[in-house]
């Protein structure tokens, strides 16, 4: 079963870095208008050795621009054209808006003016963009209402963008950590949750257009009662995504979602792989659900019914579309 887990790298800081389990990345490529290459350790650290190893395991990925000051427009270009040598169409073109005292602190104006630069070059090259900016410069900047209408990918560590009131807007992506890990890295790696489709692109395993967030419009939904560790059972024979749909101020916890497949002649039950299971885990983990965030999840082919188990205050829908 998809997760929605990714991670963003960058060419020297997580070098030798394998992706057993992610979804999708984000390379770095390159710096503003310049195409990344460091010189360290007598040779040139570039994109191409990330972006080979996630072509060989079937990852779809993509590119991201640390922006500094300049034209919006042309980091637009240079980076297009990195994903295209690269092989790197298969996630959203990202700019990468962060203050670093070393190099730039964006004032909001400046840092709008160049995002929707860089977007609507993106757009003009017929992509969907996506903006990358911590919680509160998001906030500020609120590129979740801008008319070119990027992918929302957004950084807080520990906590959810909205938690405390910090970002009020819609995100796609939430990079929550950045003390991951990955084989053969040389060092940390950030950590991304996807809760829509929207960072893939129509060549992505999946990709393309972005499922409906409301999914009462797409099939009959189910109702599961308040509980504690309570289970509810859906069928989904046929379809590709579920969706877990709770009011505003609400939320829903999964510990577990597996599926099975129809019973064979010999009256045995189907096991599908794919299922997420977070309860055996040590510590056992969850899986929150909010309004902003009802899925989708995707549905592995073969499967006829879903276990849903899960902890929610209040009532909430389920659908499978």
């Amino acid at each position: 079963m998809a997760t929605g887990l990714g991670v963003d790298v960058h060419p020297y800081y997580q070098r030798g870095a394998s992706f057993p389990g992610v979804e999708y990345a984000w390379i770095k490529m390159t710096d503003g208008a310049a195409v990344y290459a460091l010189e360290r350790d007598s040779r040139v650290w570039t994109a191409d050795a990330h972006a080979r190893r996630l072509r060989e395991a079937g990852i779809p990925f993509g590119g991201y621009c640390y922006a500094q000051p300049g034209d919006g427009a042309v980091a637009a270009r240079v980076l297009l054209a990195e994903c295209d040598r690269l092989g790197g169409t298969g996630v959203a073109p990202a700019i990468d808006i962060e203050d670093n005292r070393d190099i730039h602190t964006w004032s909001t104006r400046e840092a709008v003016d160049h995002g929707r630069a860089f977007c609507a070059e993106v757009i003009r090259a017929g992509r969907r963009p996506a903006v990358y900016m911590n919680a509160s410069k998001m906030q500020a900047c609120r590129p979740d209402e801008w008319p070119e209408d990027p992918v929302i990918w957004v950084a807080r560590y520990g906590r959810a963008p909205e938690a405390s009131g910090v970002y009020r807007g819609h995100y796609d992506v939430h990079q929550f950590r950045e003390d991951g890990q990955l084989p053969g890295s040389a060092g940390r790696v950030d950590w991304n949750q996807a809760y829509t489709l929207a960072h893939l692109t129509a060549s992505a395993p999946g990709g393309g257009t972005t499922p409906n967030p409301d999914p009462t419009e797409d099939d009959d939904m189910i109702t599961a009662p308040a509980g504690t560790d309570d289970h509810i059972n859906v069928i989904v024979k046929g379809k590709t995504s579920l969706y877990l749909a709770c009011s505003w101020g609400q939320k829903v916890d999964v510990h577990s979602i597996l599926y099975y497949g129809d019973t064979g002649q010999d009256l045995k039950g189907t096991g599908v792989g794919g299922g997420y299971d977070g309860g055996l885990r040590t510590p056992p983990e969850k899986w929150t659900f909010q309004p902003n965030r009802p899925g989708p999840v995707r549905i592995p082919v073969g499967a006829a019914m879903a276990t849903i188990r899960y902890t929610a205050a209040h009532s909430f829908a389920v659908g499978a579309a």
